[in-house]
């Protein structure tokens, strides 16, 4: 699939008259829509990226040369199937291809396998004058599936008393025993729309809770407040299923099992 959406987008730049890029100017550099930060170097031509690692909120500004003198860039993004997401022109800098607002840049939510972003200056604005340069770029995406990490709360505290690691031992008297699991997504929180948690005794998997909103609670809270439960010691085993959509629906985006154990 990969292969054909770079090569739809050689067959749009040939068909627009677009060359790739060699330079420093004039090409298109991704930016993390949440830290207004750049994602690496600038986009030449085709650029990959793992949208687990960075996020799915970007935005993508254009680069030119000081002496360029550039007054607006008109931006046309298309998703992978050429379908046109967005048609824009900029006529201040930063120029970018969905907008910004001195500098704090919005955000389109990237999915699917990539984007084609048509990007070309001009010395005037709206997209008029001279030609200062411009090209058709590929940012393909990938994806990796979401590790999530587990934390026990204590309930009392509403704190994070520990960070679980698959085999580790935890002494009650040190943490407490009324408690809470939390399940967190780093970066990719944003994208889990609800979370399974099943406990597995002698190998069988027994549902506990589904959350629908975080902090992805085992016990639930209220407004942050922590349920808690209270644990005795023994070895626990607690499977952890993300999904895109509310009550476990939509596309299952991370599985992971912890094993822990209690002691007094």
């Amino acid at each position: 699939m990969k292969t054909n959406f770079i090569t739809s987008a050689i067959i749009a730049s040939s068909l627009i008259g677009f060359a790739p890029v060699t330079h420093a100017y004039n090409d298109v550099t991704l930016i993390n829509a949440l830290t207004n930060q750049p994602v690496g170097g600038p986009i030449t031509y085709v650029r990959e990226y793992n949208l687990t690692e960075i996020g799915n909120q970007i935005n993508f500004r254009y680069n030119h040369a000081p002496e360029q003198q550039t007054k607006s860039v008109h931006f046309i993004v298309k998703d992978q199937n050429g379908i046109v997401v967005s048609d824009r022109i900029e006529n201040q800098a930063p120029f970018a291809a969905f907008g910004d607002s001195n500098g704090d840049y919005f955000s389109f939510s990237a999915s699917g396998t990539g984007l084609i972003i048509e990007a070309r200056g001009y010395s005037e604005k709206f997209a008029q004058g001279n030609d200062v340069g411009g090209s058709v770029f590929v940012a393909n995406f990938t994806t990796s599936e979401i590790n999530a990490g587990l934390s026990i709360v204590n309930a009392d505290s509403n704190a994070t008393v520990a960070s679980i690691s698959n085999g580790q031992t935890f002494s009650l008297s040190e943490i407490g025993s009324n408690l809470n699991l939390v399940a967190e997504f780093g970066v990719m929180q944003d994208q889990v729309g609800s979370v399974i948690f099943d406990q597995i005794v002698n190998g069988d998997s027994e549902p506990l809770t589904v959350e629908n909103a975080a902090p992805y609670a085992i016990y639930g809270d209220i407004n942050g407040n922590f349920r808690g439960q209270t644990f005795a010691k023994g070895t626990f085993t607690v499977r952890v299923r993300a999904f895109t959509g509310d009550n476990g629906t939509g596309e299952q985006l991370s599985r992971m099992t912890y094993v822990f154990n209690l002691t007094d």
